[in-house]
Formats: structure tokens, sequence, C-alpha cells
């Protein structure tokens, strides 16, 4: 990690609250000179890179004073990330407890990809891959979406666009904007 010795404040996700919603932020890359993103009411608890950037993500956001529901702020947000990406590299997620935002690095960096899932007769849906094992089971009207920094099967993922944000609510792809939108 980028920061300093490491320790259980600089542990990820981490959360904060903003318009009354709890949000939790996880951060895989680094972005150098990351000391010189302003802060406001937001303050990092821990020495990391990954949690200043979700404090001076979560000022902008304040600052701005609207919630990321609808197209336009997705996409500020989109354009928000990709700024910050210039500065190194970055894969988020951020969730709002109703929405999971996914970024993928501008410059391709790892990776992100995505797959849809659904269950059928309460049926257990696995995934992996050398390093990791999920297994998930639902009932048959269950739906939604597994996001992982590579793909964990063979067939079904979706790599994100570099530069590209994705915002799932529901089960469901509400807002996938790339870098240029």
């Amino acid at each position: 990690t980028t920061g300093g010795a490491v320790t259980h404040a600089d542990t990820h996700p981490f959360r904060r609250e903003l318009f009354g919603r709890e949000f939790c932020f996880a951060h895989n890359g680094t972005v150098p000179g990351y000391g010189s993103l302003p802060l406001g009411r937001f303050q990092p608890v821990g020495s990391t890179d990954s949690e200043r950037v979700f404090c001076h993500l979560l000022d902008q956001m304040a600052q701005r004073d609207e919630r990321l529901q609808d197209e336009p702020s997705c996409r500020w947000l989109n354009a928000t990330l990709r700024r910050i990406n210039q500065h190194g590299t970055l894969n988020t997620m951020l969730s709002d407890g109703e929405r999971l935002y996914g970024y993928r690095d501008i410059h391709g960096w790892k990776g992100l990809a995505l797959r849809k899932v659904r269950f059928h007769e309460n049926a257990t849906r696995m995934f992996e891959d050398d390093t990791m094992e999920v297994a998930m089971s639902g009932a048959a009207d269950n739906h939604g979406c597994v996001i992982a920094t590579f793909p964990l099967s063979k067939t079904g993922w979706h790599e994100f666009v570099p530069g590209s944000l994705v915002v799932l609510e529901g089960g469901t792809i509400r807002f996938s904007g790339q870098a240029g939108d």
C-alpha cells in the first residue's frame, strides 16, 4: 500500500456518511502525489492514497450538493474519476447502499469485468480462477451482477472499457459511460 505501514485504519473498504447515506469505497491502484488532492470536511483516518481519494471524492460530491442517481451526475462522477486517474492507476468500487459504481483505470491497468448472474431453481453458481472461488446461491427470482478484477470463469464476463464507469442498481446496469462520452 502507499502511505506507510499497513494498519487497521488503512483497511478497505472505507466508509463515510453523505446525504444521509453510508458510502463505501475500495481502490486498486496507486495515485502518486495523492497528498495534493484538496480536502474539506472529509478527512482520512489512515494514511493511504485510497482513503484520501475517497475523502476528496466525497468532498467534491458534497460541494455539488447532488446525489449520484441520474445520468448527468454519473457522467460527472466518470469525468471526476478520469481526472483523478490522470495522476496514477485507479480501479474503484463505490457504493451508497443502493447503487454500486465501478470504474476501470483509464490506462487499462489490471482489469475490471462484469458478469450478470441469474439463479434457476435455487441452484448454486460457482465462479473461480487460480486464486479465488466464489459460490453464490439464491431463489429463482434473484438476479444481479458480479464485478471482479479478472473474470472468474471462462464465459459470460464483459471487460470494462478503460476509463469507463458502470452503475448497478437493483441487479441491473443503470448507467454505462466511457471516456469521451
